[in-house]
């Protein structure tokens, strides 16, 4: 079921339908991952943890009047795994995937990758040797880029706990344990569509405009 997004959703709608897309707003998080990491289960982690999130699984969609809506998609998220074989290979696909423009009606704000690392400098071969002892070592690299219309800054340490918390569950073949979510973030959107209008909106308005009654146009060369 389509429904309004909420106002901070649709000022980044609005920049992205402007610009034809852009990276500007994109949210990467990078980390090491060690060889004692199951890449299985971290895919159903992800999973499990998109299924507790509606946002995460969010299409904006355009009206045929040119309004935009989100739509809760059933899509489903893959970690896509890459082979790297040296560290500027590694930083170049690192860097594509974390510039990338995500198409906001066709796909999720979600893009997860992984970098194999199978090729080190002499080195590096060494202390890989040396840290196989206690089996612990970085061996590969995990990218989670997500679009701002759907995250934020004060999402990240919640995201990452979820992930911890989940992961560890299914590790130990337990359920998860985390608390169904009551409340998703559409509930907000429409929550903060119905406050703001009426005399709570005409007051909102009457304020700004005295504060920039003076402002004028800038009206600069090209």
């Amino acid at each position: 079921e389509d429904q309004l997004l909420s106002f901070a959703q649709e000022r980044l709608w609005f920049i992205d339908q402007y610009e034809g897309g852009s990276s500007a707003y994109n949210i990467p998080m990078i980390f090491g991952l060690s060889s004692r990491v199951d890449l299985s289960i971290l895919e159903e982690s992800f999973k499990v943890l998109l299924s507790r999130h509606d946002i995460l699984r969010t299409l904006i969609v355009t009206s045929s009047e040119g309004v935009g809506y989100q739509y809760v998609s059933d899509h489903t998220l893959s970690i896509k795994e890459t082979d790297v074989f040296s560290s500027r290979e590694l930083e170049d696909l690192i860097s594509q995937e974390i510039t990338r423009v995500f198409n906001l009606s066709q796909e999720l704000p979600i893009s997860v990758q992984v970098f194999h690392e199978k090729e080190k400098t002499k080195n590096n071969k060494t202390k890989k040797k040396q840290d196989n002892q206690n089996n612990s070592e970085i061996t590969s690299y995990i990218s989670i880029v997500i679009h701002h219309i759907a995250f934020d800054g004060w999402s990240i340490d919640i995201f990452l706990e979820e992930l911890r918390s989940i992961y560890e569950d299914l590790l130990t073949n337990s359920s998860v344990s985390l608390p169904w979510l009551r409340i998703q973030y559409k509930d907000f959107a429409l929550w903060q569509r119905d406050y703001l209008q009426g005399e709570v909106l005409d007051s909102q308005l009457e304020y700004w405009k005295g504060k920039l009654l003076e402002v004028e146009s800038l009206n600069l060369p090209l």
